[in-house]
């Protein structure tokens, strides 16, 4: 079993008013870590926002991103992201099969190639591999570590679309953000959106994940029509 050499500690400079107890660690291709453990996933908007816009001057709440770290970031074809505990009352690693069966559901209806979530450090922490497509638009990333966050809450005696509309209550604020993923990834096409369209990392970090992207776009959202009838 593979050894990330990460300590994941109950606090961290990387944190977020509403702390779910997991952190992640993000790596390079040779699975180092290039990032310090984060329970805000928006600081991962920060890493690739910087790497789209060659822009490496910016700290946000004290993250900076280090060009050199990871020079071929977007030339990959898959990324890796450790799932690490702090604080949290389970055992991140014992909820593998929840994970998974929660991401690769949602891949499958999603045409995308599913991740593989594997057991590391003695078990007590996940390793992921996702493809690249997540990091696309950055909704979609967002929405990727929103799914690792509450995807360890599913249970596999359920169907995904029961978990969404019954979710457990350990996913706490996380069922809105929830709610603005699923609008979005029911639309009949997804909308567009650019790394370069966020003039800062300040503004990558606080207006690009799907929960703001969401209520920026959704009076334009046409529901999907099933059926017409006229009367």
């Amino acid at each position: 079993m593979f050894n990330t050499g990460i300590e994941f500690k109950k606090s961290t400079l990387y944190g977020e008013a509403m702390s779910k107890g997991m952190q992640y660690v993000f790596l390079d291709n040779n699975l180092n870590p290039i990032t310090e453990p984060m329970t805000c996933k928006d600081y991962l908007q920060d890493l690739f926002w910087a790497h789209h816009n060659n822009s490496f001057d910016s700290i946000v709440f004290g993250f900076k991103v280090k060009k050199d770290d990871f020079p071929t970031i977007l030339e990959q074809e898959k990324y890796h992201i450790v799932l690490g505990q702090c604080g949290c009352d389970f055992i991140v690693g014992e909820k593998i099969n929840n994970l998974v069966s929660f991401i690769n559901s949602i891949e499958v209806a999603c045409n995308v190639p599913i991740s593989i979530i594997e057991q590391v450090d003695d078990g007590k922490n996940l390793l992921i591999s996702f493809d690249k497509w997540w990091t696309s638009k950055p909704y979609l990333l967002s929405m990727y570590c929103l799914f690792l966050r509450v995807g360890v809450n599913f249970t596999e005696d359920k169907d995904v679309e029961e978990f969404i509309k019954n979710p457990q209550s350990t996913c706490g604020s996380d069922v809105s953000y929830l709610n603005s993923a699923f609008a979005v990834l029911d639309m009949e096409e997804l909308p567009e959106q650019s790394w370069k369209e966020y003039k800062s990392m300040n503004s990558a970090h606080g207006e690009s994940g799907i929960s703001n992207f969401y209520n920026k776009i959704k009076a334009t959202i046409k529901p999907k029509v099933e059926c017409s009838v006229s009367i």
